[in-house]
């Protein structure tokens, strides 16, 4: 069993949507620095990553599977700006 699952199995029900969402842009944020060779390319990604977040503050429909995850179970509560902060850490 993957770690990611053990962690959704013990989540409170209300929770598990959210904390998916939350670990599959984890998982996204953490390929671009396994995959990326040039520091600039990386950056490029994480600079998408970060507008597109903070984009979800305007109530445009996501076309990417863990935008439109977070969109629908977490963005509601904490808003796309402080998701956009985490890419920076």
């Amino acid at each position: 069993m993957s770690e990611q699952r053990l962690i959704l199995q013990y989540a409170p029900g209300g929770a598990r949507e959210g904390l998916a969402a939350l670990l599959a842009l984890d998982m996204q944020l953490a390929q671009i620095v396994q995959t990326t060779r040039q520091p600039m390319v990386g950056q490029m990604r994480y600079t998408w990553w970060h507008e597109a977040l903070e984009a979800l503050d305007d109530g445009r429909p996501p076309a990417q599977p863990v935008l439109r995850a977070l969109a629908e179970s977490v963005v509601s509560q904490t808003g796309g700006g402080p998701l956009a902060a985490l890419v920076e850490g």
